[in-house]
């Protein structure tokens, strides 16, 4: 009679972790990529190879599994936007024969930090709220739902017209 061994039961839990939570998570990755889809399926498959590495680190349960590939994904993203950022620096150093890292190009990041930061205090407070609770806090729509006592369409309106505010007030 064989028993499973370590290596096939990690090999199972790989499995059914891909199954249960790569859906979701690109979901959750298009949606930070506004739809990138090649970039956001870049970043899922890095994040499962992250945790198929990292197995005996992850948590036992399902809602702390989902947190640590949301984290692992998101934090995979900066380094992916910090990289692509690197390389128009480069090119446009190239072509206007400018050095990365002008200061000009420090203060427009910091103009427009700023003018961030008064769009999103410009917002209502349950937008603000929504937007604070999904993107700064990591939650879920319906964790949202849940701890501010309204429906889950609500919590969706009240995000839609956040992002709409915020864009349309760092575009003019």
């Amino acid at each position: 009679m064989r028993y499973p061994t370590a290596h096939a039961k990690s090999d199972t839990r790989m499995k059914e972790l891909i199954e249960t939570h790569r859906l979701p998570l690109v979901r959750f990755v298009l949606h930070l990529t506004q739809g990138e889809h090649h970039t956001a399926e870049d970043i899922v498959q890095e994040t499962i190879i992250r945790a198929w590495q990292s197995q005996e680190r992850l948590p036992d349960d399902e809602e702390g599994i989902r947190r640590w590939l949301r984290t692992v994904a998101h934090r995979l993203l900066i380094d992916h936007v910090r990289r692509q950022k690197v390389r128009r620096s480069d090119l446009s150093a190239n072509v206007e024969g400018d050095q990365p890292g002008r200061s000009d190009d420090v203060s427009s990041t910091v103009v427009a930090a700023d003018s961030f930061r008064q769009a999103l205090s410009d917002l209502a407070f349950p937008q603000r709220q929504v937007i604070d609770e999904i993107f700064v806090r990591n939650r879920t729509t319906r964790e949202v739902a849940d701890l501010l006592n309204i429906p889950i369409g609500t919590v969706r309106s009240r995000q839609h017209y956040a992002i709409q505010a915020l864009r349309q007030a760092m575009l003019g």
